[in-house]
C-alpha cells in the first residue's frame, strides 16, 4: 500500500535542510513493514504493508537527536565586520554542519548536532567577542550542555592564526562596545571616517567657488 503524508507535518526542517531529508528518508525507509521511502517535492511518499503512523514520531524524534536547527540573535552584530567575526566563532563550535548570518537582522541559524554542542557553546564562542547571544527558536539546550559561560569545563576548538584571531577579536570587540554604549554614529569608529569625508567635500566645494568668485 502506498501511504502520502505532507513534509510539514512530519519535519518541517526537512523542507530547506538536504540533511535533514536524507536523514527522515533513511530513518523512514527503516520503519517495520516499510518497503521504500523517499520525499516527492513537499509530500512524504512510503510503501508499506500496513500504516507506519504509529512509528514515524519515534523515527523523528532519532533524527532531532542527532540534527537541530536552531536561530539565535546576536544583539550587536549589525555590520559585515561583525558577521565576519561571528561566522569564525561558530565555524569552529564542534558538531555545527551549517550556519546564515543576517547581519541586518542580528540573527543567525544554525543546523548543528545536540550530542556535541548547545547554547552554552554558542554563548561561551560568541560572547567575549563583545556581542550577546540569545534563542529565538528551535531545541532546547541538552542538559548536559547547559552549563554556565563561566563554567571552567571547555570543548576543543580548532586552531587558528592567533595573530589573525587577535586581532579580529580587537578590532570587532571595539567595534561592539562601542554600539553597547549608546555612542551617536558620528562618534563610531565607522562614523567618524563619514564626517571627516563630509567635512573635506565641504572644504574642497568652498575653495572652488571661492575660486570662481575671484576669476569673476
Amino acid at each position: 500500500m502506498t501511504f502520502s503524508l505532507p513534509l510539514r507535518q512530519v519535519l518541517p526542517s526537512a523542507e530547506d535542510c538536504p540533511q535533514c531529508r536524507t536523514l527522515l528518508q533513511s530513518a523512514l525507509a527503516a520503519l517495520p513493514g516499510v518497503t521504500s521511502a523517499r520525499l516527492e517535492g513537499s509530500a512524504v511518499v512510503l510503501e508499506a504493508a500496513r500504516d507506519p503512523a504509529d512509528h514515524i514520531p519515534k523515527a523523528v524524534d532519532g533524527i532531532r537527536v542527532a540534527h537541530a536547527h536552531d536561530t539565535f540573535k546576536v544583539e550587536g552584530m549589525d555590520c559585515a565586520s561583525c558577521a565576519k567575526t561571528v561566522e569564525g566563532a561558530v565555524c569552529r563550535i564542534p558538531g555545527v554542519s551549517e550556519y546564515r548570518l543576517n547581519y541586518m537582522a542580528e540573527r543567525i541559524e544554525v543546523a548543528y548536532d545536540p550530542r556535541q554542542t548547545g547554547l552554552a557553546d554558542f554563548k561561551r564562542s560568541i560572547e567575549p567577542l563583545g556581542y550577546a547571544v540569545r534563542p529565538l527558536s528551535g531545541r532546547a539546550a541538552p542538559p548536559e550542555a547547559a552549563m554556565s559561560p563561566s563554567s571552567p569545563q571547555t570543548r576543543p576548538q580548532k586552531q587558528g592564526d592567533p595573530r589573525k584571531d587577535a586581532a579580529a577579536l580587537d578590532h570587532d570587540h571595539s567595534h561592539a562596545e562601542e554600539h553597547s554604549e549608546g555612542k551617536a554614529w558620528y562618534n563610531t569608529r565607522q562614523g567618524r571616517p563619514v564626517v571627516v569625508t563630509g567635512a573635506l567635500l565641504a572644504l574642497a566645494w568652498a575653495l572652488y567657488l571661492g575660486w570662481n568668485l575671484r576669476r569673476g
